[in-house]
């Protein structure tokens, strides 16, 4: 009577819990007709199993599922229990059924990963394929601006009448200076330019090589008028020498340089250079020694700065012109050479008849004896 009541199921289990203990006590029983491996007293028999369970897809990487499921075997020598006894009330034929649990991960790259197959709907690809066409536009051949651009995949729809258009339906502006070639006088303005209203690039005039050549030559010719009309008004400094001497002192040098300045910017003025002396020794020995004299300045013009001897006149007057009484300072004021703009009555006096005068000397100029700047 225990097996028969509720109260005896927990004692049915640890009853059945001392049989399945790893040792087999008793001889299991065998069906007659039934199958067995090499005789050894087992027996094979057919099992149905069957399942139902619901799987919910959480991520493409990851789902969690519930299923249960039955094992039916036909015979009744799973549980150990034979239902032939006076006592027992199982059934017949045992039935094995469990339920579980499932939590299933997706193995690989996330960017590659294939979803497992149950997930796809075989008339999913049927399915997106009708919805693409529900949502594809009915074909509409209307053109109401009449730039040859259907409306459906115009991108401006109202084009001026007449004006050019891209595939788009925009109208063109080839040059893209904001003015559409319709109303475009220039419609291929040159780059980097302003353009006017009426779409023409503003380029600034410059100036060719000739007209620049053309404004340079009337400005240098402006110029040299200038400089001729006051030519005639330039200071011209005059050179002193030594005793019975006609070699130029160094310190006259930048005499001479500004007399070469002056000449440079006035190409057709002529100098004349006048020779002097004091009133030692002969008037013919003093005529040599000025035209020396004049000859040196002149010569140290041509050689030092290049200019044309036929703009010189050289001139001579001895003694016969002092500036100055005799005297120490009188005498070298009067040693000197002139220089001033040709003028009319000026002519080349060739060397006068007389002993060879004065010299060239050796003095460099660095040695004083009185005045550095007056030169004695």
């Amino acid at each position: 009577q225990l097996f028969d009541t509720k109260a005896g199921r927990s004692d049915i289990r640890n009853a059945l819990d001392g049989i399945y203990d790893g040792v087999y006590e008793t001889q299991g029983p065998t069906k007659k007709g039934v199958f067995s491996l090499g005789g050894d007293g087992s027996n094979i028999n057919v099992v149905l199993t069957a399942s139902m369970g619901i799987s919910r897809r959480i991520s493409k990487s990851f789902n969690i599922g519930l299923e249960h499921q039955i094992m039916h075997s036909g015979n009744d020598f799973l549980d150990g229990i034979n239902s032939r006894s006076a006592f027992d009330q199982t059934n017949s034929s045992d039935i094995m059924h469990y339920t579980n649990i499932r939590l299933a991960y997706n193995l690989g790259s996330s960017d590659k990963r294939t979803e497992p197959l149950y997930w796809l709907n075989p008339l999913d690809a049927t399915f997106n394929d009708i919805a693409e066409l529900k949502r594809r536009p009915i074909l509409d051949l209307t053109d109401e601006d009449g730039d040859g651009v259907i409306d459906m995949i115009d991108q401006e729809l109202g084009s001026p009448a007449g004006y050019s258009v891209d595939t788009r339906g925009v109208t063109l502006d080839s040059d893209r200076d904001g003015l559409a070639d319709g109303k475009d006088k220039e419609i291929f303005s040159p780059p980097g330019f302003e353009v006017d209203s009426d779409g023409v690039a503003i380029v600034p005039t410059y100036m060719s090589e000739t007209d620049v050549n053309r404004i340079v030559d009337a400005k240098t010719a402006a110029m040299s008028e200038a400089i001729d009309e006051n030519c005639g008004k330039w200071f011209l400094p005059m050179l002193h020498f030594s005793s019975d001497k006609y070699d130029i002192k160094p310190e006259y040098y930048g005499h001479l340089h500004h007399v070469a300045n002056v000449m440079q910017m006035c190409p057709n003025t002529c100098v004349s250079v006048v020779g002097h002396t004091d009133i030692r020794s002969g008037n013919d020995y003093n005529r040599v020694l000025s035209y020396n004299r004049a000859k040196s300045a002149v010569d140290y013009l041509v050689t030092n700065y290049g200019i044309d001897r036929a703009r010189f006149i050289l001139m001579y007057g001895g003694e016969e012109t002092p500036l100055s009484i005799s005297g120490s300072a009188g005498n070298l004021m009067n040693r000197r050479v002139e220089f001033r703009v040709c003028i009319t009555g000026d002519s080349e006096m060739v060397r006068p008849e007389g002993p060879d005068a004065g010299s060239g000397g050796s003095k460099s100029g660095s040695t004083y004896s009185g005045s550095k700047n007056s030169g004695y």
